[in-house]
């Protein structure tokens, strides 16, 4: 694997997938989910395919 330095930092080309999976629990709220990942509810409801943000499922599993 190739890496460009940078300073005394290396850049590799790995890249990271800057989502991390969360599943629904029970009295959560997408708004909720939303604040506590730094995230816009329309932003999780595009990701996610979710069409109606009031409507979610306990124990589906979304990308954050």
């Amino acid at each position: 694997m190739s890496a460009a330095k940078y300073g005394n930092v290396e850049k590799s080309n790995v890249r990271v997938p800057a989502y991390k999976n969360y599943t629904i629990q029970k009295g959560d709220t997408l708004q909720d989910i939303a604040k506590r990942n730094n995230r816009t509810v329309k932003g999780l409801s595009h990701q996610n395919k979710i069409t109606d943000p009031n409507k979610i499922t306990v124990g589906t599993t979304i990308k954050v």
